[in-house]
């Protein structure tokens, strides 16, 4: 009879230590201890070798049977209510971030410029908050991190898209630029100036940018290189106009020069003719002398305008060499 009370309290001991290794080894690490969440296929495994160790194990004393069986049945049943209660919950919160995560996915593939990409990756970063932040089954959080990256890949295409078509527009742009440099080289460094503006709002990754500002630059070099050219045949010109413009002026002096001394000749002979009429000894003489004095005169006059048009033109051409 002892021996069966020994074994009896021996066989009870082990059944409620192994309960209580039920109640405090499957416990998910930090959980509240006042309310511990469980590794559920953990608990219910070891759950099932204490059903059998009630099966097995003999003998137990009939009131301590019951009375551990009903702690044991307490604890399952209260497991499995918790159990219950987070996949409830799991599920809930599975449906309502999978509502999100479809309409992030809507909005990254309507996306339609950056400002529209930013705010679809500003909305798939608040999910993926709340998916950090909400009681998830791992199965659902699965399930919900594979519709994540599904959406977020196709933010990833939208970006491509949009930037693809900001190249090609921003390329076909820039080599436009070079239509412009034949005709008018000036207009092409303004084109380019304007093109340069244009793509600052256009987006693009660094590769496409930086083959796009290579064009423009090459570009840019050509019609630089265009204007040099200009420039020189311009200076050229202006040194051969300059050095005929200086054979005329000094021609145009020596005229001058001369035409002053040919009237300074006419006003001495004019004297000259003045003396000779106030001495004639006829009227018919002194008539036909006037005559020459009038024709000194006119001759003057017409020196005069002369003189007065080669230095206009000095003038003039002096002050364009200024």
């Amino acid at each position: 009879m002892d021996n069966y009370k020994e074994k009896s309290s021996e066989n009870a001991s082990q059944i409620k230590r192994e309960i209580e290794r039920l109640r405090y080894n499957h416990c998910v690490p930090n959980s509240p201890t006042l309310d511990p969440n469980y590794l559920y296929r953990d608990f219910f495994n070891h759950a099932k070798e204490i059903t059998e160790l009630f099966k097995t194990l003999k003998p137990i004393i009939k009131d301590d049977r019951e009375r551990l069986w009903s702690e044991y049945r307490n604890l399952c049943d209260k497991v499995s209510s918790k159990q219950n209660t987070e996949r409830n919950e799991s599920s809930r919160n599975r449906g309502n971030l999978e509502a999100l995560i479809n309409d992030a996915y809507h909005k990254a593939n309507g996306a339609g410029n950056r400002e529209g990409l930013d705010s679809a990756r500003a909305f798939l970063t608040e999910i993926l908050g709340y998916m950090k932040e909400k009681r998830l089954l791992k199965n659902d959080r699965e399930y919900l991190w594979e519709n994540w990256v599904r959406a977020s890949g196709k933010l990833k295409s939208s970006r491509e898209r949009i930037q693809r078509d900001g190249y090609i527009i921003a390329k076909h742009n820039a080599e436009g630029c070079s239509d412009y440099i034949n005709e008018n080289p000036y207009d092409a460094l303004k084109r380019i100036k304007e093109v340069q503006s244009e793509i600052k709002g256009m987006y693009m990754n660094r590769e496409q940018r930086g083959e796009v500002y290579e064009i423009l630059n090459r570009i840019w070099e050509s019609a630089s290189s265009k204007i040099g050219v200009i420039k020189e045949e311009k200076r050229k010109k202006q040194e051969d106009w300059k050095e005929r413009t200086g054979g005329n002026i000094e021609r145009w002096e020596k005229n001058v020069e001369k035409a002053e001394d040919t009237i300074s000749h006419i006003k001495d002979n004019i004297t000259k003719l003045e003396d000779e009429a106030a001495n004639a000894r006829t009227d018919e003489h002194t008539e036909r002398v006037r005559g020459w004095i009038e024709e000194g005169y006119q001759k003057i006059s017409d020196i005069e305008n002369s003189i007065s048009g080669w230095e206009e033109r000095i003038s003039s051409v002096k002050e364009k060499l200024r």
